[in-house]
């Protein structure tokens, strides 16, 4: 048996790889490149539907439907038998946005780039945000149909319902387009497991980086605290048009709505409005924020993991809510019918906090992540072949790359194998 050492060249070609091109990762690329196809299909067919049915007599005489994509949003009203377009929340850019950085994880972990493992990570979080989203927009409204009923029933079982209200039955249903995106997710999801499985070896230990990253992390998820408690968008209808000193005013928080009415010189009423609230999807990401924190002041590297996918997800969400705001109340115009509505709005003070919030996250995210030990080979490390010029046909080579384990410090050997 004889002892040599490889040439620089040989170095290069006889190394170990030790990352994305290993057994594990393997089945990465197609499983990344799987639930950005998979989004992108739900970009195309309905999310959902609601319809409402006007039950006075004893047949339907009116009803409208509302139709949400997410590239559009449409009503129809039943005795006129046309669609009109509605504000509606663009779901589909931010959708599209994850679409593209799970198609650029795949091209890159393809290629064995390291940063397909980051991109691919965001593009996961991205599209877990944006489909929260779409489930926040969904359960919405069906609380808020549940709640109608529940008045409707209320009010039909008093002794003096009264003169003049309508008697309405509501029904939200899901589309090929929700369960398209949801599925989307769990692909996605799925394809963490072996994302991070192979990822290539990075020095251990806790740095300057990490504990700024860990900083800026932790107060992300303080912001979005900030964004659960203030006010996130504000409307005011103009209702001059009637007449009178009648006043009526929209905030929208994480949890619920409230609705402001007085007349001039009056203090006003404050109710309830059933209706939209992300504020659990929001306090989720927040603690996968903060157990993200944790792991990164102890170094570990599923820490990295979880704070990129949260703030990926806080970027999705944020994105989605943005969409999704100024549309609540809107109503569009149907010719003949409804007139075209005019209000005053705009995004309150806690929005504004949770897109700090998704930078913040961002940066602490990116500064927290570490780039992996170029051509590692642990010290030690042979490369074994057959030679029938030597006595046993076997020579060994050494191919180790660092004369210490750059992954373990306390292992550093007095001396190293040359190489």
């Amino acid at each position: 048996m004889r002892v040599g050492a490889l040439s620089a060249g040989n170095r290069q070609r006889h190394h170990v790889v030790m990352g994305l091109r290993g057994v594990t990762g393997r089945g990465v690329p197609w499983l990344c490149g799987l639930a950005g196809a998979v989004a992108a299909v739900g970009l195309l067919p309905l999310l959902y539907r609601v319809r409402t049915d006007d039950l006075r007599g004893d047949e339907v005489q009116n009803w409208t439907e509302t139709r949400v994509a997410a590239l559009e949003q449409q009503i129809e009203y039943g005795p006129v038998n046309a669609a009109f377009p509605v504000p509606g929340p663009l779901l589909g850019v931010p959708v599209l946005c994850a679409v593209a950085l799970l198609l650029l994880a795949a091209v890159l972990v393809a290629r064995g780039a390291w940063l397909g493992r980051l991109v691919g990570t965001v593009g996961v979080g991205v599209l877990v945000g944006v489909v929260a989203g779409v489930v926040a927009a969904y359960s919405g409204e069906v609380t808020r149909a549940e709640a109608a009923a529940r008045r409707l029933t209320e009010r039909l079982a008093s002794d003096e319902p009264g003169q003049g209200f309508s008697i309405t039955d509501t029904t939200v249903s899901p589309e090929p387009g929700f369960w398209a995106l949801c599925a989307a997710v769990v692909v996605a999801l799925v394809a963490l497991v072996p994302l991070h499985r192979a990822a290539p070896p990075t020095r251990v230990g806790v740095g300057a980086r990490d504990r700024v990253g860990a900083a800026l992390v932790a107060l992300g998820a303080v912001l979005v605290g900030g964004g659960l408690v203030t006010e996130l968008h504000w409307e005011r209808p103009d209702l001059s048009v009637h007449g009178g000193d009648y006043h009526e005013a929209t905030s929208v928080w994480a949890f619920a709505s409230t609705r402001r009415t007085w007349l001039a010189d009056e203090a006003p009423d404050v109710s309830d409005v059933t209706g939209y609230a992300p504020g659990g999807w929001l306090v989720a990401l927040a603690v996968v924020l903060l157990v993200a924190v944790a792991l990164l002041a102890r170094g570990r590297a599923v820490g990295r993991l979880l704070a990129l996918l949260g703030a990926g997800g806080l970027l999705g969400l944020v994105w989605s809510v943005g969409g999704k705001l100024p549309t609540i109340f809107a109503r569009g115009e149907i010719p003949g019918v409804m007139p075209d509505p005019t209000a005053t709005q705009g995004y309150g003070t806690g929005f504004w906090v949770l897109c700090a919030a998704v930078v913040v996250a961002l940066a602490g995210a990116a500064l927290s992540q570490r780039r992996p030990v170029p051509d590692y080979r642990p010290a030690g490390a042979v490369l074994r072949h057959h030679d029938p010029a030597e006595d046993d046909g076997v020579v060994v080579h050494d191919i180790s790359g660092f004369d210490d384990d750059p992954l373990h410090p306390d292992r550093w050997p007095a001396s190293g194998a040359g190489g």
